[in-house]
């Protein structure tokens, strides 16, 4: 039934186990060459493919890397941008403020005309 008990190893599978005793042994020694050339070919082809992995996350990586650098360079011309729109929003605040208080001053010295050229008038009637 193929089971074992315990503390036995499971023998060879049937088909191995009936190929090992119908063969002799050159046609054995041939599909044992046969198979561990196929292993070699397996381990070939994972080495390969891991190292295409492996070239893979360097490029992914780098790529990271790259996006990184993007990323900061970014940030740091926002900063710039952004320093550089305040500094100009400041002066041109502190220019309105110079306007309104001009304007200010403007409407007082008209104010104050005003009231001489009235009493002028008055005086003169």
């Amino acid at each position: 039934d193929g089971r074992t008990s315990p503390g036995r190893h499971r023998p060879a599978s049937p088909s191995l186990q009936q190929r090992r005793d119908s063969q002799p042994g050159p046609v054995l020694d041939v599909e044992i060459s046969r198979l561990v050339e196929q292993l070699r070919g397996l381990e070939a082809s994972h080495a390969e493919a891991e190292a295409g992995h492996r070239a893979e996350r360097r490029r992914l990586a780098e790529e990271a890397e790259e996006c990184q650098e993007t990323l900061v360079s970014q940030r740091e011309h926002q900063r710039s941008s952004s320093s550089g729109v305040l500094r100009r929003f400041r002066s041109a605040e502190h220019n309105v403020l110079r306007a309104e208080q001009s304007c200010a001053d403007l409407r007082a010295e008209k104010l104050a005309l005003e009231k001489e050229v009235a009493s002028a008038w008055q005086g003169r009637s």
